[in-house]
C-alpha cells in the first residue's frame, strides 16, 4: 500500500494471549514458521529496502509460564518481546528467546538455550542450569546488569551504551533495521481454523 514515498502499514499486534491458543510447543512454532515464511514477522527492513505493507508483531510483555515446559520454544523468528516475563521453574531447554528485559529465569532448566542479540537487562538467571546456553552478542543497558549469570558468561554479553563501530558496514552492523517512524495502526486478531476444501 505504497503511495508516492510513504508506505502505509497494518500492523496486527498480538499479546500473550495468543499463546493460550496453542495446545503445544511444536504448534506455536509452525505458527511462527508461517509468518516467518510469509514475511509478516518481524516488521523490520533494511535501509533502502520497500517496507512490507503488513505485519505482525508479538507482545508478549509480563507472560506468566513459571514453571511451564516450553523445551525448544521458537521466540525469536518474530522477535517475541518478553519484557518482564516469569519463567522461574520453567523448562526452556534449547529454546531461542526474544528480548526480555527484567524476566525472570530463577531455577529455570536453560540448557541450549540461544540469547543471541537479546535484552537481558535487569533479568535474573539466579539457580537457573544454563549448561550450553548461548549468550554471544546479547545485551544489557548500563547500570541494568542481568543478576546470577557466572563471571565469564557475563563477559560474552555487552553493555548496550557501548559506542557503534566506526565503519557502518562492518560485518558486525552490515544493515541498521528501520522500523515504523510514526504510530502504527493497530487493530486486534482472531485466528480461525478455517477448513479448506479439496
Amino acid at each position: 500500500m505504497a503511495t508516492g514515498n510513504v508506505c502505509k502499514q497494518v500492523i496486527v499486534e498480538f499479546d500473550g494471549t495468543l499463546m493460550s491458543h496453542f495446545s503445544s510447543v511444536a504448534q506455536f512454532n509452525g505458527f511462527i514458521s508461517g509468518l516467518s515464511a510469509m514475511n509478516l514477522a518481524p516488521t523490520v527492513w533494511s535501509s533502502g529496502e520497500r517496507p512490507p505493507p503488513f505485519g505482525v508483531t508479538l507482545d508478549f510483555s509480563r507472560l506468566q509460564r513459571a514453571h511451564y515446559r516450553l523445551d525448544g520454544i521458537n521466540f525469536a523468528d518474530a522477535c517475541c518481546w518478553l519484557a518482564d516475563s516469569d519463567f522461574e521453574g520453567a523448562s526452556l531447554q534449547n529454546a531461542q528467546m526474544g528480548c526480555c528485559p527484567r524476566a525472570s529465569f530463577r531455577q529455570a532448566r536453560l540448557q541450549g538455550a540461544d540469547f543471541t542479540l537479546c535484552d537481558i537487562s535487569d533479568c535474573d538467571f539466579t539457580g537457573a542450569e544454563l549448561a550450553g546456553t548461548i549468550f554471544t552478542g546479547a545485551v544489557y543497558a548500563v547500570g541494568h546488569e542481568p543478576v546470577g549469570l557466572p563471571t565469564e558468561i557475563l563477559a560474552l554479553c555487552k553493555p548496550e551504551a557501548m559506542p557503534p563501530p566506526v565503519n557502518p558496514r562492518t560485518p558486525e552492523n552490515p544493515r541498521e533495521p528501520t522500523g515504523p517512524t510514526v504510530a502504527p495502526l493497530k487493530c486486534s486478531a482472531t485466528i480461525h481454523a478455517v477448513p479448506m476444501e479439496q
